[in-house]
Order: C-alpha cells, then sequence, then structure tokens
C-alpha cells in the first residue's frame, strides 16, 4: 500500500517537478543570429549562450551572470534586483512616451489573443497580437507551459526584467506585457516591428526545441577560474 501511495504522489507531481530545455534563436536586423539554451525547473533557471550565462536560484535568491569572454561573473541578490526595478521602472514611467521611444526602453505594450492557434516545438501554441508605442508583432505562447508554475512565485521580478528575452529591449517589453497582463504561456516565436526616432527594426526569437531534460552539472556554477566582480551601484 505504502509503494502504491507513493506512486500515486509522484505521478500527481509529475508535472510540476518536470526539468525543460529550452533552445531559443533570436534574430536583430542587419545582425546575427544569437542562439541560447535554457534549463527550466522548479525554483531556478540557467540561459546560457556563447558569450554569456545567467544562473538564477530563487531559493537561494540570488542571480549569477558569467561573462565568458572576461572570465568573470557577478551575483546580485533577487531583493536588490526587484529594488532596482521598482526604482528603474518609476524612472521610466516619468518618461514621455516619445522619450522612452527615442532611447528604446520601457515601451508600454499590449497582447490581445487572435483566436489562432498552431504548433511549434510539437506544442501547441495561442497568438496574440502585440501593440503599443511603436511597436507591432506577435507573440505565440505555448499555453501547458507556465513559467509562473516551472518557476514558482519568486519568478515574478526576473520575469518584469524581460525573462528569457531580456538580451534585446523589444522583447523584454514583451516578457513584460505577458507578466502584467498575467497571460499563461512561455514564449515560442516572437516576431515584432520596433521603431523610434532612429529607425525601425524588426526582431524575431524562435524556440527550436522544447525536451524534458536536466541541466548538465557544469553548466549550474560558474566555471572554475573566473574572478567575481562587485555589482556596479550605479553611483
Amino acid at each position: 500500500m505504502r509503494s502504491a501511495l507513493l506512486v500515486l504522489a509522484l505521478t500527481a507531481t509529475t508535472a510540476a517537478a518536470t526539468d525543460y530545455k529550452i533552445v531559443r534563436r533570436t534574430t536583430v536586423e542587419g545582425s546575427s543570429t544569437t542562439t541560447q539554451t535554457e534549463y527550466w525547473t522548479a525554483g531556478r533557471v540557467i540561459v546560457d549562450d556563447p558569450t554569456q550565462r545567467t544562473i538564477v536560484d530563487f531559493h537561494a535568491g540570488t542571480a549569477t551572470v558569467v561573462d565568458k569572454d572576461g572570465r568573470r561573473f557577478t551575483k546580485v541578490r533577487l531583493d536588490d534586483l526587484r529594488r532596482g526595478l521598482v526604482a528603474v521602472g518609476t524612472m521610466i514611467e516619468q518618461l514621455p512616451p516619445a522619450a522612452r521611444e527615442y532611447l528604446g526602453i520601457g515601451r508600454n505594450l499590449g497582447l490581445a489573443p487572435t483566436g489562432e492557434f498552431t504548433t511549434i516545438a510539437n506544442r501547441r501554441a495561442r497568438e496574440y497580437a502585440i501593440g503599443g508605442e511603436g511597436v507591432t508583432g506577435w507573440v505565440w505562447l505555448a499555453e501547458d507551459l507556465d513559467p509562473r508554475a516551472i518557476l514558482g512565485d519568486d519568478a515574478s521580478a526576473w520575469w518584469r526584467a524581460g525573462g528569457p528575452l531580456r538580451a534585446v529591449g523589444p522583447l523584454g517589453d514583451v516578457a513584460r506585457a505577458i507578466e502584467a497582463g498575467g497571460v499563461k504561456g512561455m514564449p515560442v516565436w516572437v516576431w515584432l516591428t520596433a521603431g523610434s526616432a532612429r529607425g525601425t527594426t524588426t526582431i524575431a526569437s524562435q524556440v527550436d526545441s522544447i525536451d524534458e531534460a536536466r541541466s548538465p552539472a557544469e553548466i549550474e556554477r560558474v566555471p572554475p577560474g573566473y574572478r567575481e566582480e562587485t555589482p556596479s551601484t550605479g553611483d
């Protein structure tokens, strides 16, 4: 009986305990394509690309950013990140829309479901139209993969900072719109055109594969021989 109960308990928690490996490539018009590999598990996410690795541990309350080219790393407290996001967000909100558009930061975007569905990386995805402050496009969300359910509520600050799309400003704004709107799903394909006083840029980010897999041990830590640097306070 005890074995049967254990099997039932494990079966009931399988979805919440699943680890995911996601390969995502992003292309900015006029530049090369960047591919990043993400490892999602309960309480932790790792984003790894050829030049940088970010390890966000929500249980420990830390984010470690590894600069591979410089062979160095920085560790910050998530509480500090939250306070920084509030401060920066307040400053950005006080800027007029024209100033935000010129700087290409803090665009207020909205999402609206189009009613369309498709399959991306073997996942059923729903389409949302993107609009607001010089940005148009669409995002497809895999609804059976909810970042909040995988990472936990503590991940909201990281998601507001752009989450896995943070590397490119307008894409980070899409991630913030997903979080702010409480929309469920993992972004698996984003295409948008962002305009500013400096011109118009097309940006695309698509997930090539989603597999159930744990992160390799060597990905979960800072490579040996890297030096730690103190985060800049901006003073």
